[in-house]
């Protein structure tokens, strides 16, 4: 599944919206649709459904001027279930590392496109949560500049408005021990305008997510939980520290509701 590590994958991740046009070759094809139909272990079980749709044969697929030059779009939908919008953003995400590896260029759209014209072509029932064109990117040379940029603290909100401890204190970087990887690879997430919605809270062996309000966003704040979900829990596999998402019956003094909370598995 994956070859490069994650954490080299969240960094290298960034938003493309231009392409050079061009479809894509056999082997990248091959790759990605294989990918796709794998089983991609969402964290509540709920099973997105997702498929590849191509502009040249479909010609209704716009996204006003958004994203240019792109061929190809992954689309799909979400499961009726309460976390199904979660689950869809963990899988999309997850396919979105997957195509960074193989070197092609993604972008999250969760509304600018033309939702009648994607539906109609998608040739199946459901509401599309997000999508992402799926391509080479335009202009290559400027790669490595973007990456640096993207991955930069300058576009991130600090450490201090994001992540604390139980009696609500700020959780340091330094305090965080084997989870400070997994929650910086939480803070470099996309998301919506670069909200970062995402609140955790640690308690010893658990980290509970809560979400920050953002009136107008509503299920794209869901989205947003569901990407945070994907960076932690991948980055924690990576370094064999196993855990769950479940959902508790979770008290707390805070304003930002609660949403899930990953519990690392006992030894």
């Amino acid at each position: 599944m994956f070859t490069v590590p994650i954490t080299e994958l969240i960094t290298k991740r960034t938003s493309w919206r231009s392409y050079n046009g061009e479809s894509l070759n056999e082997k990248h094809r091959k790759q990605i649709n294989e990918f796709i139909e794998s089983d991609l272990g969402t964290p509540f079980g709920s099973k997105p459904w997702f498929t590849i749709l191509d502009r040249e044969t479909n010609k209704k697929l716009g996204t006003y001027g958004f994203i240019s030059g792109a061929k190809r779009f992954i689309v799909g939908t979400a499961q009726d279930t309460p976390m199904g919008i979660e689950d869809y953003a963990y899988a999309l995400e997850k396919i979105i590392l997957y195509a960074t590896q193989i070197g092609l260029g993604t972008c999250w759209i969760g509304g600018i496109y033309d939702k009648k014209g994607f539906n109609d072509a998608m040739g199946q029932a459901g509401k599309i949560p997000a999508l992402t064109p799926l391509g080479y990117p335009k202009d290559r040379r400027t790669a490595a500049k973007l990456i640096r940029w993207a991955a930069g603290s300058k576009n991130r909100k600090p450490w201090s408005e994001l992540f604390f401890n139980e009696d609500l204190t700020v959780l340091t970087e330094d305090k965080a021990g084997q989870y400070a990887t997994a929650l910086e690879m939480v803070r470099l997430a996309p998301s919506a305008s670069n909200g970062q919605p995402w609140r955790f809270f640690r308690e010893d062996d658990k980290l509970h997510l809560h979400v920050e309000p953002r009136k107008g966003y509503g299920s794209m704040n869901r989205l947003d939980m569901g990407i945070a979900m994907n960076h932690l829990e991948l980055t924690l596999a990576e370094q064999g520290i196993k855990g769950k998402w479940v959902i508790e019956q979770r008290e707390t003094p805070v304003k930002t509701p609660y949403v899930a909370t990953w519990i690392k598995a006992k030894s």
